[in-house]
Order: C-alpha cells, then sequence, then structure tokens
C-alpha cells in the first residue's frame, strides 16, 4: 500500500476525520474540536486539520485528503485554505477543500442533482447539479444573521422565549446551565463562547419536547419547518437527491418534523 485517502468533516462543534486504505476501508478515525473556517482564524484552522489528520494517521502516508469545513462557501476561501494546508503538509499530493455540505454528495449517483443539508452547529442548504457545479446556496449566513433550523437556531428562540415572557421553560434551561435566574443567562450566554454555549442548549429544548414539554414542541416544530423551507427553496425544478447530515438530525423527533414540512418530491432523501 503506497498510501490512503483522508476525509475530514470540520464543524462548529466537531472535526471528525477518517483514513481509508486503497481498498476503500476505514482504518482509522478521529475526533478533536472544532473546525469552522469561519470562526477560527486560518491558522488556528489550519492546525486544527493537521491535527485531525495527524491523530487518525497511521504507517501509510496520506496521498490525497479532502476537506469539507463549515465556513467555506466561496471559491477564494477554499483557494486559500487549500494554499494553508499544502504549506503545512507538503506530503499530501492532492488537497480538495469544499464547504462541509458537499461531503454529503458523495452518496449521490453522479448523474443526479443533488440538494444537500447541514443541520449541525449552523445551517446551510447546498443545491448541485448532475456535474456536482454548486447552483444555489440557501441559508449559511452564519450565527449572527441566519442558521435556521439548526442547533444555535433552537437554542436562540428557546432564550429569545424565556426572557422575553414567563416560560415553563425557564426553569429547565435554568437547571441545565446553572444560571440562577433570567437575568443570570444573559451573563451565561454573552461570553467568548456564546455560539456554543447557545447551541447546547438545543439539546436542551430537544429532550424537553420529547418530554412533553408543549414550548420546547412548539420551539422544534417552528425551526424544523425554517429548516425545510430552506430545502425547498433549493430545490431544483427537475428530480432530484436530498441528503441531510448534522448532529441535529441525529435527533428523531426534529428529523420527523423536517421531512414532515418538506413539500418537494425527493427521488430518495438520506440522513
Amino acid at each position: 500500500m503506497t498510501g490512503v485517502v483522508a476525509v475530514v468533516d470540520a464543524g462548529g462543534t466537531s472535526t471528525r476525520a477518517a483514513i481509508a486504505d486503497a481498498r476503500g476501508r476505514i482504518v482509522a478515525r478521529s475526533r478533536i474540536g472544532a473546525g469552522s473556517f469561519s470562526v477560527l482564524s486560518l491558522r488556528a484552522w489550519t492546525r486544527r486539520m493537521c491535527e485531525a489528520l495527524e491523530a487518525c494517521a497511521n504507517e501509510a502516508p496520506i496521498t490525497r485528503a479532502w476537506i469539507g469545513s463549515a465556513g467555506i462557501d466561496a471559491d477564494e476561501s477554499a483557494r486559500i485554505a487549500t494554499e494553508a494546508l499544502r504549506c503545512a503538509m507538503p506530503h499530501v499530493h492532492e488537497w480538495t477543500v469544499t464547504n462541509d455540505a458537499a461531503l454529503l454528495c458523495a452518496s449521490v449517483p453522479r448523474n443526479r442533482p443533488c440538494v444537500v443539508c447541514i443541520a449541525g452547529t449552523g445551517s446551510v442548504v447546498l443545491a448541485y447539479d448532475a456535474q456536482r457545479t454548486r447552483t444555489k446556496r440557501v441559508g449559511g449566513l452564519g450565527w449572527l444573521l441566519g442558521d435556521e433550523g439548526s442547533a444555535v437556531g433552537v437554542g436562540r428562540a428557546a432564550l429569545r422565549h424565556v426572557l422575553s415572557e414567563p416560560s415553563p421553560l425557564l426553569d429547565v434551561i435554568l437547571a441545565a446551565t446553572g444560571a440562577a435566574s433570567a437575568d443570570d443567562l444573559l451573563s451565561y450566554v454573552y461570553t467568548d463562547d456564546s455560539r456554543a454555549r447557545i447551541a447546547a442548549l438545543a439539546q436542551v429544548v430537544t429532550r424537553a419536547a420529547h418530554d412533553g414539554h408543549a414550548v420546547a414542541q412548539h420551539i422544534v416544530e417552528l425551526e424544523a419547518q425554517a429548516m425545510a423551507a430552506c430545502i425547498d427553496r433549493a430545490a431544483p425544478p427537475i428530480p432530484a437527491a436530498c441528503r441531510l447530515g448534522g448532529a441535529l438530525f441525529g435527533d428523531a423527533g426534529y428529523l420527523a418534523r423536517v421531512l414532515h414540512h418538506i413539500q418537494t418530491p425527493f427521488i430518495d432523501t438520506q440522513v
């Protein structure tokens, strides 16, 4: 075996890498901290990608690597990221750097258009034609301007609700955060780690929704509707496949709600 192929999925919460041998068998995996290109500096992002690859590297040299990273949303950012990686790991012969959503296209036949959606810490929906040229983007505006239907979206909606009116959901969030009151929640949220703290509340809200909490169910429902609307907006006018990825789709209740509200008749939809 002369070399191996590596794939890195770098999101807003974690960075996962896998290495496959010449037969396509996964021989090593790793998982480390957040790796969004839009959140980290170029130097820190490059170091994070190298750490992810080195954490699962074995004796065989990596010959090709595909980096799918949140925050890579333009040709220029992909070019800058690629050059930084080439300098940091010159032994890798071939680099492909894309948005993390593009990784989901790998399971779609090459002659079929597809819509891919990420609902993790943040959210984005991308449409690709049969030649894998990106034709449309919906969302992907970051947690300050968008991220509808993401973990940030769910957490942000919950915080806005409990901070604007009396709500039984407040006690649930206070217990999860350790804050003593609604006012203390502001101190909890407004830190250097605001985005991650807001996103972490999504798990609290979805769990409360599973337990029958009416307010939590309403919040999850609205975010699922928003996510489904983004998917429909990205869908092409011809038959296409749909691929869903990201930690929030791991919640069965949220996934079911999104699937229920999607109006586009996709050829097939996979998570």
